[in-house]
Parts: structure tokens; C-alpha cells; sequence
């Protein structure tokens, strides 16, 4: 029982541990194309692992997106990300001089 917990242990840290650049085991796979390993990583850390930002602001998923990674990004999006949200941004009454303008 000992052991597997601190396998579990070490798993973790490994799953969330950062470089200098914020970014975890998961951007590594995803800048250099490593389909088993972010199948791993996903598989054992959960889906919450695509949501971890680098200090640049990036999540895996978007990452692939910005290193213009499509077959990456198709693979999460296809075989990981089962619920799509989008977000928008606040929306504020424009004042117009016509109350039929747009």
C-alpha cells in the first residue's frame, strides 16, 4: 500500500511540475508532437491538466494552436475534450444617436 502511494506521490508532481517557463509535462508533448504521451498524461492526470497555463498565458491546447500544431490540437479536441464552452467577453450598451442603429 506503501508503495503505490508514493508512486501516486511522484506521478503527481510529475504530471504538475513546471519548468522556468511555466509549462508542464503536457506542453512539452504537445510543442514536440508526442501523441502517446499526451494520451498518457491526459489518461492519468485528468482533463484538468489541459486547463495549466504557461507564463505566457497558454494551455496546452492552445499552445498547439499557436505553434500551428493541427493534427495536435485535432487529436485533444477529438479524443479529449468531450464538452465545447465558449466565452465571450462583456458586452456594453453602445450609446447611438438612433435607437434603431446597430
Amino acid at each position: 500500500m506503501y508503495r503505490k502511494q508514493k508512486k501516486d506521490a511522484c506521478i503527481a508532481v510529475m504530471l504538475y511540475a513546471q519548468d522556468s517557463n511555466g509549462n508542464t509535462a503536457l506542453h512539452m508533448a504537445v510543442r514536440y508532437k508526442q501523441v502517446a504521451i499526451i494520451d498518457w498524461l491526459i489518461e492519468t492526470g485528468g482533463r484538468e491538466l489541459l486547463s495549466e497555463t504557461n507564463q505566457d498565458g497558454l494551455t496546452p491546447f492552445t499552445l498547439a494552436v499557436a505553434l500551428g500544431h493541427r493534427e495536435i490540437f485535432n487529436h485533444i479536441l477529438e479524443q479529449h475534450i468531450r464538452e465545447i464552452r465558449w466565452e465571450f467577453g462583456q458586452a456594453r450598451p453602445r450609446p447611438s444617436a438612433r435607437p434603431d442603429a446597430i
